[in-house]
């Protein structure tokens, strides 16, 4: 019998072509059939994992993603004939001017014959996608009818006065803009010259087979995996950021691009868009349209934690070992700061997610891998992955990545240039934000602030960092490196460095994991509550469930019990009132923020506030609004919790 996943696969070659087929086999199943494929033929006692998953893929294909299937498809044959057509487009021939009445005829095929030569004469031999590209394909193919056969010409006279149509009517604009644009990628060929890597890598990476401990691992990681996705319906928005990023998301799908302008926020006036995209568009991604863009964000709250856990778990198996990649599992799962802003879905988890590929690839030189990575965590969050460029810096430094790094910043800051200017071009709305940050007063109750962390933790790590070796230098950068983040946002730094001081407690904890005995202890263990010590509000002490604690509580009726301040009955009530009682156009009134955003990801109402202080509105505008929610008592009438006032 033939294996499944390859007929698959063998489907998707023969509608789209070989390559071209990767995007519809990978994301139609969400990565599993091909993860599914590699652990069958890797190992015998992973064919049960790769069963699961095959079954995963055919979920996901069958309920959410055989749609997106078929646009792949189709998207991948129609990018293989351009891509074919290209490579074979070769034109011996040439055309010279010639003083005769005849040569007028010829003039639009010199003419285009003279782009193309300019193109060549530019660009060399990777000539090709500017002069295909900037004339959408129209003038390679008129002269290749023209030089094809004399009775085609009349063919390439017309699409040649086609084009000229065209090219009157604003096209020349494409001839311009590629022009640039490859000029711009013939300059960045130049820099990756420029920048010379030296090949030896100064940190080794071994390749070693999978073990036992590391079944152990990765059944732990998709244990919480399964309990998370199959109960994803159980999560809800749980967070005034949540509610944001959902309503930015909602916007992105009603305007079908990625919006300059907040509209919806700061009404009238509005303010700049300035957050980066990435997390926006996973969201809408996920909600396919506007109705689902809730259970969007409940799809990505059940994907975050255990694919971070994962990626991390992986970077630690890579630097380090089997042992020591099993234990910082353990105990980075046993944090509740960690597992909450994951559920949260906050961009700078995404970093968090990322970060670990990054260093792999890093450390073992993979330069375009790296760049990829990076520049995905720029688009991720607006300062958190400065932190990371500034870590890297300082153990490049130190250990011989100087040039590598050089060169990964430069093209790594190059993709994130686009997204630069906008904020470049709206600097202003950013000036309270630069004031706040530089105060002293901000120093210091940013320092106090969000400081929430466990402190058994937290001193085992600090323990872990006093004994460890070498090994462990990189780790060591990333949490002194990552310090900015303590003073700025709190305690944020430990929730963003829970993995590096996991990694810090498996270093010394590893000679107690002796035998299969202590194994089993240390997943009970992962499977105790502790507790966290706050600061936030007042001084207190937190009940901290570990990521097993809460993959258990999944199966329960409710789920893991959120505090369903952020979202309830109430919410839906209160949009099915404003949809019902308020135009498209109408203003609505809020005091608090995420009231404002969580009415415009539920409504798509614009709102006379909005979260995300640290951009703020550039002009101050009014007028007139006739309905006011609030969760204080402004009137009688009320939806649930919420008072509205006309």
């Amino acid at each position: 019998m033939k294996d499944p996943i390859k007929l698959f696969e063998e489907v998707c070659i023969k509608l789209s072509g070989k390559n071209f087929h990767l995007p519809a086999y990978y994301l139609s199943t969400l990565f599993c059939f091909p993860i599914a494929e590699y652990l069958w033929h890797k190992r015998k006692i992973l064919r049960i994992l790769s069963v699961i998953l095959f079954f995963l893929g055919i979920f996901f294909f069958i309920i959410i993603s055989w749609k997106f299937f078929i646009v792949l498809i189709i998207l991948g044959r129609i990018v293989n004939i351009h891509y074919i057509s290209m490579v074979r487009y070769e034109l011996k021939e040439e055309i010279r001017p010639e003083r005769n009445l005849k040569f007028l005829f010829k003039l639009p095929v010199y003419l285009a014959y003279l782009y193309q030569k300019l193109c060549e004469k530019i660009f060399g031999d990777l000539y090709k996608p500017v002069f295909f590209l900037s004339t959408a394909y129209i003038l390679p193919l008129s002269l290749y009818l023209w030089f094809k056969n004399k009775i085609l010409r009349i063919f390439s006279l017309l699409l040649l006065i086609l084009y000229a149509i065209l090219f009157f009517n604003g096209w020349w604009v494409f001839i311009l803009i590629f022009l640039i644009l490859g000029i711009f990628l013939k300059f960045l060929a130049f820099l990756f010259r420029h920048f010379r890597i030296e090949k030896k890598e100064t940190v080794t990476i071994k390749r070693e087979t999978l073990g036992r401990i590391d079944i152990v691992s990765i059944s732990f990681i998709l244990f919480i995996f399964i309990s998370f996705v199959a109960n994803w319906y159980k999560f809800m928005p749980n967070n005034s950021d949540t509610w944001y990023h959902l309503a930015v998301a909602r916007k992105i799908l009603e305007f079908g691009e990625i919006p300059m302008w907040d509209s919806w926020e700061f009404a009238p006036a509005g303010r700049p868009h300035l957050y980066p995209p990435l997390l926006h568009l996973l969201i809408a991604f996920c909600a396919g349209n506007v109705e689902n863009i809730v259970n969007g964000g409940k799809v990505l709250q059940a994907l975050f934690y255990p694919v971070t856990l994962f990626t991390n778990w992986l970077f630690v198996r890579y630097l380090l070992d089997r042992k020591t990649a099993f234990l910082a599992l353990i105990f980075l799962s046993m944090d509740i700061g960690f597992l909450m802003l994951n559920i949260m879905i906050l961009p700078s988890m995404l970093v968090n997610m990322i970060l670990p590929l990054l260093l792999i690839c890093f450390l073992k030189r993979k330069f375009f891998l790296s760049v990829i990575l990076m520049t995905l965590c720029l688009y991720s969050h607006l300062s958190f992955p400065f932190v990371v460029l500034f870590c890297l810096f300082l153990f490049s430094r130190k250990y011989g990545y100087m040039d590598f790094y050089k060169k990964f910043v430069v093209f790594s800051l190059i993709l994130y240039l686009p997204w630069f200017l906008r904020i470049l071009g709206s600097i202003n709305a950013l000036e309270n934000t630069v004031e706040t940050f530089s105060s002293p007063v901000h120093i210091a109750f940013g320092f106090l602030s969000l400081q929430i962390f466990n402190p058994i933790l937290i001193s085992l790590g600090i323990i872990g960092y006093r004994r460890a070796d070498e090994r462990y230098n990189i780790i060591k950068m990333f949490l002194l490196g990552s310090l900015p983040i303590l003073v700025v946002y709190g305690g944020r730094y430990w929730f963003h460095t829970m993995p590096f001081w996991g990694i810090m407690i498996a270093s010394f904890a590893g000679k107690y994991l002796r035998n299969k005995k202590r194994v089993a202890i240390f997943l009970i263990i992962a499977l105790i509550p502790s507790f966290d010590v706050g600061f936030f509000e007042k001084f207190g002490f937190i009940p901290s469930l570990s990521g097993g604690d809460t993959a258990l509580m999944m199966w329960t009726e409710n789920g893991l019990r959120f505090d369903n301040q952020y979202y309830d009955e109430d919410c839906d009530k209160l949009a099915e009132y404003i949809m019902k009682t308020t135009n498209e156009n109408e203003i609505i009134g809020v005091d608090e923020p995420w009231v404002g955003d969580m009415i415009v990801a539920l409504t798509g109402r614009r709102v006379n506030n909005g979260a995300w202080w640290e951009v703020s509105p550039i002009e101050e505008k009014t007028e007139d609004i006739k309905i006011y929610v609030s969760l204080q008592p402004i009137s009688s009438f009320r939806i649930g919790r919420f008072y509205i006032k006309r």
